[in-house]
């Protein structure tokens, strides 16, 4: 049997099929993302998807310019050097807007920090993000001796 025969069959069958023995739409069916119940779906998908490739639009340059300007495809490590570089210190930055850890939270702990350090402390994303900074430079710093 075909798959569009199959699908037909799955939601159109007169006694078993989806559309036939329940109302799909609203909290009781599997369609409370459809335009009919509400846009807002369809605009948090877009929002997210925007957001998603504005964040990696500057890293996503450098990589280029690295790409075709500089050459750095002849030394291997450098682009992706470079990338885990970029993503760490990202990653860091945005933790300090981020809302706080929640295990981590305490009275003497207000901003959720992992590992504190008197009135400063790093999250646990910047503490995460450490390691691929270092692997990147490593990396980078490989790449230019070769």
């Amino acid at each position: 049997m075909r798959l569009d025969h199959y699908m037909v069959e799955c939601l159109l069958h007169p006694d078993h099929g989806y559309y036939a023995t329940r109302d799909p739409f609203g909290r009781a069916g599997d369609f409370i993302t459809a335009p009919e119940i509400s846009q807002m779906f369809g605009e948090m998908l877009g929002l997210c998807l925007a957001q998603v490739w504005l964040e990696g639009l500057l890293l996503g340059a450098i990589l280029v310019a690295l790409v075709w300007g500089a050459g750095a495809l002849r030394r291997p490590g450098t682009v992706f050097g470079v990338f885990l570089i970029g993503y760490g210190l990202a990653r860091g930055f945005v933790e300090f807007f981020r809302q706080p850890d929640a295990q981590f939270q305490g009275p003497g702990n207000p901003l959720g920090y992992a590992l504190q350090f008197g009135d400063y402390g790093l999250t646990m994303g910047q503490i995460l993000s450490l390691p691929m900074i270092l692997a990147g430079l490593i990396l980078v710093l490989r790449a230019r001796r070769a």
